[in-house]
């Protein structure tokens, strides 16, 4: 193979390389080399190849292009401890996970209603150009007293 590595064949110095950079730590494999963007990278022959597609592919299979971590430690590969990361469900799985979608565990809005499928509107405004979730309940209530006040009636 001359100065090129594809995923789909590795030679045994690539492997060699990749090896040397990774500490077994705690049942993690830790990646010791080089991380771009909190992501493990590994350069070979002047290319960038990702730590993590790379453990995953060489040990278990050729599927899948992100990978994140399920032990919490960015900087493991441990082909046991990576699930692949295709959609957002996944991610928000994770974010539940670590305990950090917090926004998402909640159940009930602070006037009681409950934060179900049918009940939630998504709102977007210049502070939170993604949107965010809202009671649909209280929106309207909100929205109501607003159309009211500029009426000059009182809401009922």
């Amino acid at each position: 193979m001359k100065n090129r590595v594809s995923y789909g064949l590795i030679d045994r110095a690539f492997l060699t390389a990749f090896l040397r950079n990774i500490i077994q730590e705690a049942g993690c494999w830790v990646w010791k080399g080089w991380m771009q963007n909190g992501v493990p990278v590994f350069r070979y022959n002047y290319m960038l190849f990702s730590a993590r597609k790379t453990s995953y592919f060489t040990f278990v299979s050729a599927k899948g292009d992100k990978y994140q971590t399920t032990c919490g430690n960015p900087r493991c590969i441990h082909p046991d401890h990576l699930s692949i990361l295709n959609t957002k469900h996944f991610h928000l799985a994770d974010l539940a996970r670590q305990g950090t979608g917090y926004q998402q565990r909640k159940t009930h809005c602070p006037q009681g209603h409950a934060l179900t499928y049918d009940n939630i509107v998504q709102a977007k405004t210049s502070k939170y150009p993604k949107g965010y979730r809202r009671c649909l309940i209280c929106y309207r209530q909100q929205q109501l007293a607003y159309v009211h006040k500029k009426r000059g009636k009182i809401p009922l």
